[in-house]
């Protein structure tokens, strides 16, 4: 065998190495990603169900409640800091976030019909699916769309605070439909944005790093995704 057909060779081992080490690295985020999820979804309902004086309280209690909400913004910085510096750190940090984020969410319960928050999630899921799948799969680059999405992202943020003391319906369920879009494309670049940075840093040493940073802000894309069609398609309270 002459050099020229070993360089062949070697170079299709080493792209077929790379494609199975993304696929691995895939495969393993969206498992953190999943028990992200699995882990707040049974700390709503155990929340709600088991013990709904902390729904109570939390719903009563503003403090507390915004309290929460800091302590997550405090977690999703320690997640991806720790990610690459210490990646073992950082799935008990996601699994902590979780929980927490759980317990702001166990509200739903008492809120809307499980039929709507089954009906809501496989909304979420289907979208959720689809659009990562897009982005992992497309050969566009979509470095480009963060920037627009960003900036969307801070007007809906600015927008739904100016809410809170208009109360207004119309344009909630207008910032509803604009959160679903919004993280509907988050969605697609977000998985890109991952696959670019695995090609470029993934190693044995930051890998799991990585990949729990990125489960992090997919789980973030799903749940955005989640809460906005359940508020847009949850329909009247539970009677």
């Amino acid at each position: 065998m002459n050099n020229d057909n070993m360089g062949y060779v070697n170079d299709n081992r080493t792209q077929s190495g790379d494609v199975a080490g993304l696929a691995g690295f895939f495969r393993r985020m969206y498992r953190y990603m999943a028990l992200a999820l699995l882990v707040s979804g049974v700390t709503a309902y155990v929340t709600a169900t088991m013990f709904p004086q902390v729904m109570q309280a939390l719903a009563s209690n503003r403090f507390m409640f915004y309290g929460l909400m800091i302590f997550e913004l405090v977690l999703v910085v320690l997640v991806n800091t720790k990610a690459m510096r210490n990646a073992v750190m950082a799935l008990p940090l996601l699994v902590l976030y979780a929980v927490v984020n759980g317990l702001t969410m166990s509200f739903i319960f008492a809120v809307y019909a499980g039929a709507s928050i089954l009906g809501a999630f496989a909304g979420a899921a289907a979208i959720f699916v689809g659009m990562s799948a897009y982005g992992y799969v497309t050969k566009r680059n979509m470095a480009g769309l963060g920037t627009h999405l960003f900036g969307l992202l801070i007007g809906l943020l600015v927008a739904s605070v100016v809410n809170i003391f208009l109360h207004n319906s119309v344009i909630a369920l207008v910032l509803s439909w604009a959160s679903v879009i919004i993280f509907t494309l988050l969605s697609a670049y977000d998985t890109n944005k991952m696959k670019q940075l695995y090609i470029e840093f993934g190693n044995q040493s930051t890998e799991m790093g990585l990949a729990v940073s990125g489960a992090l802000t997919l789980y973030l894309d799903f749940i955005n995704i989640f809460l906005s069609l359940l508020q847009i398609f949850g329909g009247s309270n539970r009677d």
